[in-house]
């Protein structure tokens, strides 16, 4: 009887940015499933799993970004990086918010990609 070869995909090597958040947490569970390498950057991690390189740094600076994509690429050359990292501090109307509050915003959500 003909065995097909089976198709074995390569290890992914993905970093993932605000793993440890809700959407995080499934996307990253997703890709430790599917067998790839995965180093998460999140705050606060509780109980990381053991198959996950977990960290936490500050992305919103250009060093915290950098370390984290050296860290990610330390043993192999990165496949993907899923930008899940974002939040909000507003809550008042644009004009009355301070302008701290916006940089605060631009700094999490557009700079650190």
């Amino acid at each position: 009887m003909f065995d097909p070869p089976r198709y074995n995909p390569p290890i992914m090597n993905v970093l993932i940015t605000g793993a440890t958040g809700g959407l995080g947490t499934a996307v990253t569970a997703a890709f430790l499933q599917s067998g790839a390498a995965v180093t998460g950057v999140g705050r606060g991690w509780r109980d990381p799993k053991p198959a996950i390189r977990a960290l936490e740094l500050d992305l919103s600076t250009a060093e915290g970004a950098m370390e984290a994509v050296r860290a990610a690429s330390e043993d192999a050359p990165l496949d993907a990086v899923v930008h899940l990292l974002g939040g909000f501090g507003g809550g008042q109307a644009v004009g009355e918010d301070d302008p701290g509050v916006w940089k605060q915003q631009f700094d999490i959500n557009l700079f650190s990609a």
